[in-house]
């Protein structure tokens, strides 16, 4: 699209590109790169002052006072712990979902985390889930019209049907696709032994081993999720019926 608004957003390790139909003010702009360096440097255990390092290099029965917004990462990541089959865990040890209580204690009005087990925890939610906040963030400030980018996640919303493109230089590879008012994430596939690639889905029912797989939906971190989910998947029923209940895009490339 011409004509676009264009700023660019130092993220976790790449940069965070964000278009807009119409031009935002500065001071908009400032608080988007505020709220990314906040986030960034409350949520990731590599941050010494950070709510997570601080949970992490605790002690046991040791009430632990975080911000608001880790809380709701730690439970954002735990409702997604236990709502899959899959390997998806945000901490370091195998923890039984049913006895969630016998590890950690959390009060939300006195904003503290006391571990009763010793875990460290480190969710693969993280980019997904502060990318979620900046579109929230968007989103309460009456933006419309926008386009965001990151490495391997795009998103838009608005009245505008964007071009999205991603640049996969492990791939050597460009993908484009047109994206309108849903999340995208592309991923490869962790297979461990090297097996043939085949097409795109076809008429018949073959086995899919694709190179790179491009998920649509309505939820960022759902979309992570996803991804873990289809680590097990090899016949293209089984990725018709997944995409069928989740109410996802699947796009196989090879």
């Amino acid at each position: 699209m011409s004509n676009v608004h264009t700023y660019h957003f130092p993220f976790l390790s790449h940069e965070l590109k964000l278009e807009f139909v119409k031009n935002i003010d500065s001071e908009l702009a400032d608080a988007i790169a505020d709220l990314i360096s906040v986030l960034r440097s409350d949520l990731s255990p590599k941050y010494s002052n950070s709510s997570a390092h601080k949970l992490n290099n605790a002690g046991k029965k040791f009430p632990v006072v975080v911000s608001p917004n880790f809380i709701e990462f730690f439970e954002t990541s735990i409702k997604y712990f236990l709502a899959t089959n899959s390997e998806f865990n945000p901490f370091n040890k195998n923890i039984d979902k049913f006895n969630l209580e016998g590890y950690f204690l959390l009060n939300k009005e006195e904003h503290t985390i006391i571990k009763l087990d010793d875990f460290k925890f480190d969710s693969p939610l993280l980019k997904f889930f502060i990318i979620q906040k900046i579109i929230s963030f968007l989103n309460s400030n009456n933006i419309e019209d926008y386009y965001l980018n990151y490495v391997d996640i795009a998103a838009c919303f608005g009245k505008v049907t964007w071009k999205a493109k991603f640049h996969l230089t492990d791939f050597d590879k460009e993908v484009e696709f047109k994206l309108h008012n849903k999340y995208a994430y592309i991923f490869a596939p962790n297979h461990e032994k090297n097996e043939k690639s085949y097409g795109k889905f076809a008429n018949i029912d073959q086995e899919v081993n694709a190179s790179l797989i491009l998920l649509k939906g309505n939820n960022l971190n759902d979309l992570r999720i996803l991804a873990i989910e289809m680590e097990h998947l090899k016949w293209l029923h089984q990725f018709k019926e997944f995409a069928k209940e989740n109410h996802t895009d699947i796009i196989v490339y090879t």
